[in-house]
């Protein structure tokens, strides 16, 4: 499949950017429109269609869309009333639907992404999910169940609308989903590790300190760090050099979770050349890092911090064997080129199988 997937069609939905085929220079893209048009009339809307049935498409990637017509336990009339809006105010929401469904009939192989800290399959996303080949969600529940269990009480006129022709969600279904990894946009700024200058690592900037496990963990690791005698170098905004600087004189970096629990500090920290300090994931991983291989990971209840450290500060003589590991895997598995490299392989090879 090494040559495949060069014509590629990218269809951004939603509010957020389609960011891992965003600028991409190994691969032709086709953008649906202008990525950096704030506003999208009927005529980008028809050059999009055009562009769409024009030529062969490998594959097309698409955005998860959170803007539902129709509406959870809404009227048809008001599910009509919305699509009237949008076709005079924001013929965007329409053309999104309208270019999804000619790629479909075409038979281009469909990959639909979630990489945002929000997990799982948006309502306004449900005609995309059911008809795409793979979905990829960064923050995976384990249970398969989780990410789509809204999705069978969706209005049933946009079922029927949408001709999917059965309610609720089958195994199927739960094949299609995949994790992905955040991952690293561009590993070229991070050079080997230097010397190492103190124990542990946390970079607390000031958009963090909203968010009460940060806190509290912020606490533990600055009491745990006295108790066991370690030097903790604490920073708040620092340039980017500056940062991969800081983590390359560091033996491990405090990484806990934000808003999900997949982080761009896991990535940079193995890449940098330390070793990332995590809580146990709650996600479904894409080559994760294993734990005492590539890094270390604790319980986030009260006193696991301080087990999950004093454990990692056991086994030092591991560290520069681990940090060798971790930044191997970064390299093979989470850069930006290697996850677009996953997407493509994982769509052509589920719309190459036979459909049940």
């Amino acid at each position: 499949m090494a040559n495949l997937g060069r014509k590629i069609f990218v269809l951004e939905s939603g509010p957020n950017r389609l960011d891992l085929f965003t600028d991409v220079p190994e691969h032709s893209c086709q953008y649906a429109w202008d990525p950096a048009s704030p506003q999208v009339g009927w005529p980008s809307v028809r050059r999009a269609l055009r562009r769409a049935s024009a030529e062969r498409w490998d594959l097309a990637v698409v955005n998860m869309r959170d803007y539902c017509f129709l509406r959870r336990h809404a009227s048809l009339g008001d599910g009509i009333w919305r699509c009237l809006q949008a076709a005079v105010r924001s013929p965007r929401q329409l053309g999104e639907l309208l270019v999804f469904a000619r790629l479909k009939r075409s038979g281009t192989p469909l990959a639909l992404l979630n990489r945002t800290d929000r997990g799982g399959v948006w309502d306004g996303s449900d005609w995309f999910f059911r008809n795409s080949h793979v979905c990829f969600i960064r923050e995976l529940n384990p249970d398969p169940r989780w990410p789509v269990l809204n999705l069978p009480e969706t209005n049933r006129w946009a079922r029927k609308w949408a001709g999917i022709g059965r309610s609720g969600i089958t195994g199927k279904d739960w094949g299609k989903l995949l994790p992905i990894s955040l991952g690293l946009p561009d590993p070229a700024p991070y050079p080997p590790a230097g010397p190492k200058e103190f124990d542990v690592l946390y970079g607390h900037g000031a958009d963090f300190r909203d968010k009460p496990l940060r806190d509290r963990l912020l606490g533990e690791l600055q009491h745990e760090c006295q108790r066991l005698n370690l030097h903790l170098k604490l920073v708040d905004r620092v340039s980017k050099p500056e940062w991969i600087r800081l983590m390359g004189a560091a033996r491990l970096v405090f990484s806990p979770p934000g808003v999900g629990w997949d982080c761009w500090r896991h990535y940079e920290a193995m890449m940098a050349g330390a070793i990332p300090l995590m809580t146990y994931p709650t996600v479904l991983r894409h080559q994760p890092p294993l734990d005492g291989v590539h890094g270390f990971y604790f319980a986030p209840e009260p006193g696991g911090l301080g087990r999950g450290l004093e454990s990692a500060m056991n086994r030092q003589d591991r560290f520069p064997e681990m940090a060798a590991a971790g930044r191997r895997l970064v390299q093979e598995h989470h850069t930006w080129p290697k996850l677009r490299e996953y997407v493509i392989q994982a769509t052509l090879g589920a719309a190459s199988r036979p459909q049940p």
